[in-house]
């Protein structure tokens, strides 16, 4: 039976020459190497890390855990109904902590996927400090609350669940990460998806990068007909 699909949300920040990083992260190369002028064809050759832009964090990103690596995870565990929390009333630096997180329990089962939506990325281009260092972050406590719900993913549209301070920035990634529980980072997500309380169709598989830490993703949300 076909599947009716109303909407196609693109959750994905697009990937370009020296593109916003995580600090010390490499920066992202995309150059021309072939012209259809010079050569007869287009090509480009790409450098990125494996955290770069919109991307997985896999549990072998912060944890020695076996099986911990993104190929370690079957397709269909990147695939579900998604859950999206508006926190757009966050300030800077502001904690994501479970009463953050309660309106949104009796919408999530397990097996599902979370995304915290900060809207964070308006201020990607047009301040970068704001952007890069004072983002609302998830805390341990906000990331047991998500453990206890069984969910299989988190999201969040920011390039860490975290902050850029390493004392708050592991806490939630090792705590999430522990339970497998993969982080999308750096999503970009769409204020009609947080216009109606309800649950969608998340599918973000990963670049299938052979025992990496993680892989980069183009995440989309579909409206799928009941």
């Amino acid at each position: 039976m076909p599947i009716a699909i109303r909407r196609v949300f693109d959750l994905a920040q697009p990937l370009y020459d020296e593109c916003p990083a995580y600090p010390g992260d490499p920066q992202v190369r995309l150059r021309v190497a072939k012209t259809i002028e010079a050569d007869g064809f287009a090509l480009e050759t790409l450098f990125l890390s494996s955290h770069s832009g919109t991307h997985v964090d896999a549990p072998s990103h912060l944890l020695h855990l076996d099986r911990g690596a993104i190929t370690d995870f079957r397709p269909d565990h990147f695939i579900g109904p998604c859950v999206v929390a508006d926190l757009r009333h966050k300030r800077d630096d502001d904690e994501i902590g479970p009463d953050d997180l309660e309106p949104w329990r009796d919408l999530l089962a397990p097996g599902d996927i979370l995304l915290l939506a900060t809207g964070w990325p308006r201020f990607r281009g047009e301040d970068a400090d704001r952007w890069m260092n004072h983002s609302p972050y998830l805390t341990r406590e906000g990331a047991e609350w998500i453990c206890a719900r069984g969910v299989k993913g988190v999201g969040i549209d920011h390039f860490t669940i975290g902050t850029t301070l390493a004392e708050f920035d592991r806490p939630p990634h090792e705590t999430l990460l522990r339970r497998r529980i993969w982080i999308a980072e750096d999503l970009l997500i769409p204020d009609e998806l947080l216009a109606e309380r309800r649950k969608w169709l998340y599918v973000g598989l990963p670049l299938k990068l052979h025992g990496a830490s993680g892989a980069p993703v183009r995440p989309v949300v579909l409206d799928v007909e009941d």
